[in-house]
């Protein structure tokens, strides 16, 4: 998940080959986020909750049908992370690619992210409600009950995950009748992940790194906390919001990925790259936190993954989400039709051309996974 002064910062610095010292970097499209409506994309909202006033910013790249929506080559949905404002945009380029084959896409600004469903309270971003949105908006654009692809990156991958988990969503696992295939960025398997981060078999490295999740779940507004760091460096100064207020609701997944139960919480040590760049201390932290001292266990397991085929892509210079040996193999274990790909030269980010070298090679990769599946 991206961070610059801290959080974003960090991952700007991972999305480089290991061992090379980079500059600072804030997201390609500079402080503010990513454009209102990128190029090629037709921009547009959804209201897909009858009786609630949730709108979501959406867009399509229009494809090579006689139709917006009509089937084509197979429907494709896209879900960002924590990747700042107007997020959908990240996923312009492929979009387009798989326009360009026939594909209709839909990726949306999520909740949180989109102004009009943005509600400033940390209970609406639990994510069985989050993984809820992906059900509601895929059924108001692509139709009732509709199957469709998903490709999600960084949190939106791990509500991507939480949606097949058995009692989940609007209808309860619903991933898991839904789905064609599911191509998760920089997330592993949600039980493999939680397992690195408390448990009998721990991976120290993954601890320290992710232990930011501390400070991002502090209390109330934990953007305000202690002289209002996370506000300061990330999401101001990094991604350019406005307000506390607008990035603080992005903030609320960390809390309501934990809420579900679907993320752990290793025991509160010493902060990695990350939490050091935001700077809380430790001792502050300690104080405040609303979480055990000594961690806490994953609740709602994921399980295994034996309805559709999985690619899992993450970048081997990845410091927030590690790329590596074990989450590739516990991610395996748990899927029955697995694939991988760890692209070498990258770190979180990997569809930019700004930061991922390889990203064109990404694209291509998941587009022949998807056509595969279709």
């Amino acid at each position: 998940m991206p961070l610059a002064a801290a959080f974003a910062a960090a991952l700007a610095f991972a999305a480089m080959p290991a061992g090379r010292a980079v500059p600072l970097r804030l997201p390609s499209a500079g402080v503010g986020g990513f454009p209102d409506c990128a190029p090629g994309m037709k921009c547009f909202q959804l209201t897909p909750y009858a009786g609630r006033d949730l709108v979501f910013d959406c867009a399509t790249a229009p494809a090579n049908s006689s139709s917006p929506n009509s089937t084509g080559a197979g429907r494709v949905m896209f879900l960002h992370g924590n990747d700042g404002p107007r997020a959908k945009a990240m996923w312009a380029l492929m979009m387009r690619a798989f326009a360009g084959r026939g594909y209709d896409t839909l990726a949306c600004d999520q909740r949180g992210f989109s102004p009009g469903a943005s509600p400033y309270s940390k209970g609406e971003y639990h994510y069985d409600s989050l993984a809820g949105d992906i059900f509601a908006l895929a059924d108001s654009y692509f139709g009732e009950g509709s199957r469709f692809h998903l490709v999600a990156h960084d949190q939106g991958a791990r509500v991507g995950w939480h949606a097949a988990a058995p009692g989940v969503g609007r209808g309860g696992g619903q991933a898991r009748s839904r789905y064609i295939s599911y191509t998760p960025l920089s997330e592993a398997h949600s039980d493999a992940f939680s397992d690195a981060l408390y448990g009998s078999d721990t991976d120290a490295k993954q601890q320290t790194n992710f232990m930011y999740l501390r400070q991002f779940t502090l209390p109330n507004e934990s953007v305000l906390a202690y002289n209002e760091n996370i506000w300061k460096h990330v999401c101001r100064d990094a991604y350019g919001y406005a307000t506390p207020q607008a990035c603080q609701p992005a903030v609320w997944w960390y809390s309501g990925a934990i809420a579900a139960g679907n993320l752990a919480v290793q025991p509160l040590a010493a902060f990695g790259p990350i939490g050091s760049l935001i700077g809380i201390p430790e001792e502050y932290v300690k104080e405040h936190t609303p979480y055990p001292l000594e961690g806490l266990p994953q609740s709602t397991r994921v399980g295994e993954v034996t309805e559709y085929p999985v690619l899992y892509v993450c970048g081997a210079g990845d410091i927030a989400d590690l790329c590596n040996d074990r989450f590739r193999d516990e991610t395996a274990r748990r899927v029955a039709n697995f694939s991988y790909l760890q692209v070498e030269s990258c770190g979180h980010n990997l569809v930019s051309p700004q930061k991922c070298s390889e990203y064109q090679n990404v694209i291509d990769e998941i587009v022949s996974f998807v056509e595969a599946a279709s």
